[in-house]
């Protein structure tokens, strides 16, 4: 969930093939979710975006409007 402009939980373990769903529900702040070659959201005020993992390792998002955010994504084997 992103709220209060914050990711919550910050940091998740999925296995492969694992899917996460960020649900925006800030009251319409605008907020983004990316990982550099990885996954992009756009910048959205409401809604959810989800990845499919398929390849173990960690994985550091954030969002390019709010940079303190931050979190990470582990997939395990």
């Amino acid at each position: 969930v992103v709220r209060d402009v914050h990711f919550a939980p910050v940091d998740v373990t999925v296995p492969v093939g694992g899917t996460v769903r960020w649900t925006f529900d800030d009251g319409g702040v605008l907020h983004h979710v990316g990982s550099e070659g990885e996954f992009d959201s756009g910048i959205i005020p409401e809604g959810s975006f989800e990845h499919t993992f398929t390849t173990p390792g960690v994985y550091e998002y954030h969002c390019s409007v709010h940079r303190y955010m931050t979190g990470t994504v582990t997939v395990t084997g």
